[in-house]
């Protein structure tokens, strides 16, 4: 188990995080249908989560509507041009779950859970990753000079950070975790490995 979770977090260092610098630096819409793919992932996700305890979420509708976030962020990479995209997308979504709500999940099929975690998946997944565009096609600042790729540099600096913080708190676990941090939450987690990962993230901003 230990050599397999090794492996995996060997292949993001050799694999993804070339990918990654790769499409932040490309930006457009190689890196906009590489977000809506993650974007639908974690949509489908976390309305499993709903599903698993008990609520019975708009499935297709909450993967569809947290993909064409992301596609709307990447047409028009800046906040106005999202905003209006975005709230009629999201009027859409809330509209037509009511209505299917009405249908198909009353009186007895937790109706608003349907609705509440259908739209909620859309906003915190679609709705998140969709700042990604915008971050990374950021416009010249103004009376200054404008740092070049500053949009891509930006987007790069949490995956950074996420990345290294998440690499101590496992090494410095493993090493010499004993007491266990939150063992009904993560039952791998150990304090040591809690507080070097927040010493490794906060070094690398700051180097960063």
């Amino acid at each position: 188990m230990a050599r397999s979770e090794l492996a995996a977090r060997v292949a993001v260092a050799v694999v993804g995080i070339p990918f990654a610098l790769l499409v932040i630096y490309l930006g457009g819409w190689l890196l906009g249908v590489v977000l809506a793919v993650f974007a639908g992932i974690a949509a489908y996700e976390y309305q499993e989560l709903s599903a698993a305890t008990g609520g019975r979420p708009f499935s297709f509708l909450g993967v569809a509507a947290s993909v064409l976030l992301v596609l709307a962020a990447t047409q028009a990479p800046s906040f106005p041009g999202l905003a209006a995209r975005g709230f009629a997308l999201l009027l859409v979504l809330t509209l037509t779950c009511l209505a299917l709500a009405v249908w198909r999940r009353w009186p007895d099929g937790q109706p608003i859970t349907a609705v509440s975690a259908t739209v909620v998946a859309a906003i915190y997944t679609g709705g998140s990753l969709a700042f990604a565009l915008l971050l990374r096609h950021l416009p010249p600042a103004t009376g200054g000079e404008a740092l070049p790729l500053a949009g891509a540099a930006l987007l790069f600096f949490p995956i950074l950070v996420t990345w290294v913080g998440d690499s101590a708190a496992y090494f410095a676990g493993r090493a010499w975790g004993k007491r266990k941090l939150i063992p009904r939450v993560s039952p791998g987690k150990t304090v040591v490995g809690g507080v070097a990962g927040l010493v490794g993230s906060v070094v690398v901003a700051a180097l960063y």
